[in-house]
């Protein structure tokens, strides 16, 4: 089965998109031959001819929106019959937010439309998907995201505390994602930066590539003014977060929309417990695990920081929780095993349709 995955991004930049994709693409070398290829956007200015070339059987887009748009014109400048199977990746945000907004809705369900099979990577998305759109949901498979297993030696000479400016009472928070306003970079800010004025000993770092510059800067502006109690740090190389998570006492995920966070599988894998906000992506692997807690007001998210800094037990149960969790739930056979059922299911479909060039 020959495989070609488009996604946003290079492999250079450490998003969790990237993460996601090149792990798909290694465990899926183990049971393909050729191995998957990717296509990544930021670095093939020519997809046509890259479908032209390789004739994959699967194309895989990983984004409906940013990955999705480039995929339709490609298999538009291919004659009907040589088009490949289309599947496409939800990550979280083509659902929880982009089909909200006017500007890109439409983007989306072009793409959603066209798709053979359609992959969630969470129960959250696939549900949110079937109720709005229950035609599209009847090809949508859930394939849980694996855990990225992660060197904690790969970067020996990395420091968090020392980047956060914490001694040896300080409880570092590392918050990794990249800065943009779905991610909730801002949000905080204000409550670590009153919390240490008033003798809380924290830090909060902040890991991750600046994907907005306006909303970048706003958060850098918050960092400057909380008199060193937040840490703006910029991008690690990826094989440099074990070691970040290593030396952090407690995990931060502040998203407004997620589908299933890679920081958060990640942490769980670094036996460190998670804070992160109460939407329903985060809920699906925090609750059930135990290996965390989630606010959903500045009250909550008050009230958690000061617990997880003050109580080092609370935090050690939470982190083997999660760890314990991340081992049994979080496979990547598992992950690997879904993905290939969802394309045999995708060239089915593709077969049994593609000589109208409709989907039902």
């Amino acid at each position: 089965m020959r495989v070609l995955i488009v996604a946003p991004g290079r492999p250079a930049t450490p998003t969790g998109n990237v993460r996601t994709v090149t792990r798909l693409r290694d465990g899926l070398a183990s049971r393909l031959a050729p191995p998957p290829a990717i296509a990544w956007l930021d670095e093939t200015p020519d997809l046509p001819a890259r479908l032209e070339r390789d004739r994959p059987e699967v194309l895989h887009a990983y984004h409906a929106r940013r990955a999705g748009r480039p995929c339709l014109a490609a298999l538009d400048a291919l004659a009907a019959g040589d088009r490949p199977a289309f599947v496409v990746t939800l990550p979280g945000t083509d659902v929880q937010h982009d089909l909200d907004d006017p500007d890109r809705a439409d983007a989306v369900l072009a793409t959603l439309e066209r798709a053979d099979v359609v992959i969630a990577t969470s129960s959250a998305v696939g549900q949110e998907l079937s109720r709005r759109h229950p035609e599209i949901g009847a090809r949508t498979r859930v394939v849980r995201k694996a855990v990225t297993r992660l060197d904690r030696a790969a970067a020996p000479d990395l420091d968090i505390r020392a980047l956060a400016g914490a001694s040896g009472d300080d409880v570092v928070f590392l918050f990794p994602a990249g800065i943009r306003p779905v991610k909730g970079n801002l949000r905080p800010i204000e409550a670590f930066a009153r919390l240490r004025r008033g003798g809380l000993p924290i830090r909060l770092v902040l890991v991750g590539p600046d994907l907005d510059a306006d909303y970048a800067a706003r958060v850098r502006e918050a960092a400057a003014a909380s008199e060193g109690a937040v840490t703006v740090a910029g991008s690690l190389e990826p094989e440099a977060m074990g070691k970040a998570y290593a030396d952090a006492d407690v995990v931060v995920n502040a998203s407004e929309t997620e589908g299933l966070a890679n920081v958060l599988l990640e942490a769980m894998a670094a036996a460190k417990p998670i804070l992160a906000s109460a939407i329903p992506g985060n809920r699906e692997v925090v609750e059930p695990s135990g290996g965390g807690v989630l606010f959903d007001d500045e009250a909550s998210l008050i009230g958690h920081i000061e617990q997880l800094t003050r109580d080092a037990d609370h935090r050690a149960r939470l982190g083997e929780a999660g760890r314990r969790w991340a081992t049994e739930n979080a496979s990547p056979d598992a992950e690997t095993t879904e993905t290939l059922t969802a394309y045999r299911d995708a060239i089915t479909h593709h077969k049994a349709n593609h000589s109208k060039d409709i989907h039902p």
